[in-house]
């Protein structure tokens, strides 16, 4: 942040003190300036006096209000800041259910605290987009004004804006668009139809039959094809324009690139069913697999093998060589076993030196003893970690 402008001011809202240290000095050491109250109602009073720009409230809290209670009271504010919902893992529906309220967006705990390292990274995106948003909403008001300064505006909007007709005919976009897409200049993009643009065919029918319906389109999300081959998420707004005897004149949208939050939530997913040290499944995935796998061995009479195994005197590795050097054996050890397995097998890492590998589709219960004896073979082959 700029020295002449005043730091950013954050909201978290978190009853356990350790995590809300935690989260403090993660925001503030990007620049935001960070007061954190310790249940809802504080952060309530605090929020009033406050002027603060973006929230971070966790779901459950002692007192009388949880993070759902904060979010309905602030979304009736005249203007509701950025408020990212905090929930613990297997509480999607609430996150669902905070959005609906107005949340701008929702982080889900994880054992390991990698969560409060995205946080900035979200608050960011949000504080942006809501930036964009009162920039968008400027030049709306001021296309309505005057006509003659449309193309002016129209071509220094940092989102992407794009005028078409229904058969995928491009009548119009800014610059932003052709950068958001790659493309050498505006002519060789308006060159191509909007429908090649897409990466999945049945998203483009699925839009256009929305739009057609309801006349406009909030918050589309999907993945367009770049002129480099690589895709983007975008979130896509439209409506439909007509001419005086209600035939459709064109589609008139904006594109927002939302390709760096569909990482951070894929990243999210990753992180609650992946050993973060190994990635490996961890236990959770393991878990569900093993379901599915003896779901499909019933059904098709087949046979299926669990196998455990830790690891002899990696305490010493540990205390003589120190724990990075025990870090970098789990991992050996993972990608090592990996390899003697098929891919419908599973390694997953329970955690310390504990391993599970779930055989699936086996013919006979000697195939275990194969394996096994197999791993035992693979462990008299020495590890280099470090020369």
């Amino acid at each position: 942040m700029s020295n002449d402008k005043k730091p950013v001011k954050i909201l978290i809202i978190e009853d356990d003190p350790g995590l809300a240290r935690l989260a403090q000095k993660r925001l503030e050491r990007v620049g935001y300036k960070v007061d954190v109250a310790s249940n809802g109602e504080e952060g309530l009073k605090m929020y009033k006096t406050g002027s603060y720009q973006a929230v971070a409230v966790d779901h459950n809290m002692p007192g009388g209000y949880n993070g759902l209670d904060v979010i309905r009271i602030l979304s009736k504010k005249e203007e509701m800041v950025p408020v990212i919902m905090v929930t613990g893992s297997g509480d999607e529906k609430i996150a669902v259910e905070a959005m609906k309220l107005g949340a701008g967006d929702y982080i889900i705990k994880d054992v390991e605290t990698s969560y409060i390292q995205l946080l900035p990274v979200v608050i960011g995106k949000l504080l942006n987009k809501k930036q964009l948003f009162e920039e968008k909403q400027q030049i709306l008001k001021a296309l309505q004004e005057s006509e003659s300064r449309y193309r002016t505006l129209f071509n220094g909007v940092p989102v992407g804006l794009y005028r078409t007709k229904p058969d995928g005919q491009i009548l119009d976009v800014n610059q932003a668009f052709v950068e958001m897409l790659g493309y050498p200049d505006k002519e060789k993009l308006k060159a191509v139809n909007a429908n090649d643009f897409y990466l999945n065919l049945e998203e483009r029918k699925r839009w256009q039959s929305l739009i057609e319906k309801d006349k406009v389109i909030h918050g589309f999300e999907y993945q367009m094809l770049r002129y480099d081959g690589k895709t983007v998420w975008v979130l896509d707004n439209a409506r439909i324009v007509n001419d005086d005897k209600g035939q459709i004149l064109y589609y008139d949208g904006s594109l927002e690139n939302i390709t760096f939050r569909k990482q951070a939530e894929e990243k999210l997913k990753h992180l609650a069913t992946h050993d973060v040290l190994t990635g490996l499944p961890n236990r959770k995935l393991f878990n569900d697999r093993a379901v599915i796998a003896i779901a499909q061995a019933e059904r098709h009479q087949q046979k299926l093998a669990v196998m455990l195994f830790d690891l002899d005197r990696f305490k010493d590795v540990n205390d003589t060589l120190g724990h990075k050097a025990g870090d970098l054996l789990l991992q050996a050890v993972g990608s090592r076993i990996k390899n003697i397995l098929r891919k419908i097998d599973t390694l997953a890492r329970m955690g310390g030196d504990e391993f599970l590998i779930l055989l699936a589709e086996i013919k006979e219960i000697e195939d275990a003893d194969v394996i096994a004896k197999k791993i035992i073979a693979a462990f008299k082959e020495p590890f280099i970690i470090d020369g």
